[in-house]
C-alpha cells in the first residue's frame, strides 16, 4: 500500500493498493482487499507520527495471533521534518509531526515494550485496550545505536 504504489504487472500473491496510511477509511479498504489476517506486517510506509501510529492502532487486530507487525523507520521520531533525495540531492522534505504530538511514535512503541500504552491523539481508545491486551512482545532494533536506523518489531500473542 502506497499513496502512489509502482505500476507493476500482475504478480502472484502481490497486489498494490493506493491509499493513504493516515486514513482508517483507506486502511479499511486495503484490509477488504488483501482478505487478511496476516501473519506479518511491514510499515515501511510514511513516516510521520500520524501515520506510523494510525497504521498501528487501525492495523494490529488484522494480524493472526503469534504473528508480527514492524515499524520500520522509528528515527522520524527524533527530527523534525524527513529529508528525500534523489541522486544525492535533497528533492523535497516533509515535516514529521513531532512537535505537534502528544507522544512520538518511538514513544508509542517504547512504552509498549514495558507493558503500558500512551494515550495520544492518532490512537482510539478501542485501539489502545487492544494493543494493552494482544501485544505479547516488543524488540526494538537500533542499528548502530544511533538513533538513526531504528526497525520495532511487536508481537501479537494473548496477554
Amino acid at each position: 500500500m502506497d499513496i502512489s504504489p509502482p505500476q507493476l504487472p500482475p504478480l502472484d500473491r502481490i497486489c498494490t493498493f493506493s491509499g493513504d496510511q493516515s486514513k482508517r477509511e483507506d486502511l479499511e479498504a486495503f484490509k477488504q482487499t488483501t482478505g487478511g489476517p496476516v501473519d506479518l506486517l511491514i510499515d515501511d510506509g510514511g513516516h510521520t507520527m500520524e501515520q506510523q501510529q494510525v497504521s498501528l492502532g487501525y492495523l494490529f487486530p488484522f494480524i493472526t495471533e503469534g504473528g508480527y507487525y514492524a515499524i520500520e523507520d522509528l528515527h522520524t521520531s527524533f527530527c523534525e521534518n524527513i529529508i528525500y533525495s534523489v541522486n544525492g540531492k535533497v528533492s523535497r522534505t516533509c515535516p514529521t509531526g513531532i512537535n505537534n504530538c502528544l507522544h512520538t511514535s518511538y514513544a508509542i512503541v517504547h512504552a509498549l515494550k514495558n507493558g503500558k500504552v500512551l494515550n495520544n491523539e492518532y490512537i482510539s481508545d478501542s485501539e489502545r485496550q487492544y494493543l494493552q491486551n494482544w501485544v505479547s512482545e516488543v524488540v526494538i532494533f537500533d542499528r548502530d545505536d544511533d538513533k538513526k536506523h531504528i526497525t520495532s518489531l511487536i508481537k501479537k500473542g494473548k496477554k
